[in-house]
């Protein structure tokens, strides 16, 4: 009799798993074409979507050097919203904020950075320390390059300006603090005045390279009596003086 009775509680478990394995199988052929429809939905919704930003991203880049202050900022604060919001598309807008900062080389003598200047640094600055080691290796770097700019005073503070190419940039007054300058070229970099307090990977023969004064501050591993600055505009060496 309890023989019987297990086989009967095998019996019917079976009959149970069956059912339950078919009524799921006439869901899935059911509910299959709603979901496939709902893919190519999102499937379209997202093609749209890219569509948009594409034309958003023209339109920005045409825009950062109209006359008006007002537009040009506009511009850039839709590049910036592209880059975070499409990862691909950040390296793009990361070269091109940098690539308008480099051929604009706006010269605002001793006023503080106008406000369009300073929306660029700043996005340079987030962006190139928002990189993960995992995203560097997926799309690579996004090195900074501001050749020659003129970037006075501005905040670059927390940046990673790795492989960095800051050569013959002014960048009197500026703040790089805790920066990482490894392997940034600074050859005719004017840091006069800069605030170059906790950088990262500075050594001595990058400074040796730029143009410093008594005014600037350095990271306290290195040593000031050891440095080189050129002035510009002359071929004699001559030794920082410490501060």
């Amino acid at each position: 009799m309890r023989n019987w009775i297990a086989v009967s509680e095998i019996v019917r478990n079976a009959a149970l798993a069956v059912a339950a394995f078919v009524g799921t199988w006439l869901a899935w052929r059911k509910f299959a074409p709603e979901r496939t429809q709902a893919e190519s939905a999102a499937s379209q919704a997202e093609l749209a979507r890219r569509a948009h930003v594409t034309e958003l991203f023209n339109r920005a880049a045409g825009q950062l050097a109209d006359e008006r202050l007002e537009v040009r900022l506009a511009a850039i604060y839709v590049l910036r919203e592209v880059g975070r919001d499409f990862p691909d598309l950040a390296n793009p807008v990361f070269e091109l904020l940098q690539a308008h900062l480099r051929q604009q080389r706006t010269d605002y003598g001793e006023d503080e950075p106008p406000i369009d200047v300073r929306a660029i640094i700043e996005a340079l600055r987030v962006g190139s320390s928002n990189m993960t080691p995992t995203r560097r290796e997926r799309i690579g770097p996004p090195a900074v390059d501001i050749q020659g700019a003129f970037v006075r005073r501005t905040d670059l503070s927390g940046a990673s300006l790795r492989g960095a190419n800051l050569s013959n940039a002014d960048a009197s007054g500026a703040l790089f603090r805790n920066a990482d300058f490894k392997d940034a070229l600074l050859v005719g970099t004017i840091l006069r005045g800069a605030d170059l307090s906790g950088a990262q990977n500075l050594t001595e023969q990058q400074l040796s390279d730029a143009v410093i004064d008594e005014d600037t501050k350095l990271p306290a591993y290195i040593d000031r009596g050891k440095l080189l600055t050129v002035a510009r505009g002359t071929s004699v060496p001559t030794r920082a003086e410490p501060s």
